[in-house]
């Protein structure tokens, strides 16, 4: 709920404050930036999936996928070309006019800016846990 409250905030601030800012084109900027960010979380999900299929088996699952090793391959790469060509599609300039660069660049950057922020929290958060042992059990992402 975190993320999605701060989503939330962001994106209400964005659009009061969208009239007093040259760039008219923000809300969809940032409505862009949000689907290049929520589309790059679900790639790994689909390898996951294959490899829980390969290493434990015998786990009951609320459901199943039936299907041959050549067949769940299938079900892990559509999935993934799909998102992958999305992205592409989304945040890589395929044009190198001003107009392309000026839509595309600023999610592309921005993309990778958020990245490295959220790499460098969980760095620090890993940090302070190996420095600070607790004795709770919680996951390390609460």
């Amino acid at each position: 709920m975190g993320a999605a409250l701060m989503n939330g905030i962001v994106a209400t601030f964005i659009v009061v404050i969208a009239p007093l800012l040259p760039n008219q084109d923000l809300f969809w900027s940032f409505f862009s930036l949000n689907l290049v960010l929520f589309l790059l979380s679900y790639i790994p999900v689909f390898p996951a999936f294959y490899k829980l299929r390969k290493i434990d088996p015998e786990t009951p699952r609320p459901f199943k996928v039936s299907g041959s090793d050549g067949i769940l391959k299938v079900y892990m790469a559509l999935p993934m070309i799909i998102i992958i060509i999305s992205l592409i599609f989304t945040a890589i300039p395929l044009q190198y006019d001003k107009a392309s660069l000026t839509e595309q660049l600023p999610i592309t950057i921005g993309a990778i800016i958020f990245i490295v922020i959220g790499e460098l929290i969980i760095k620090r958060k890993l940090q302070v846990q190996v420095s600070q042992p607790s004795s709770s059990h919680m996951n390390s992402y609460s």
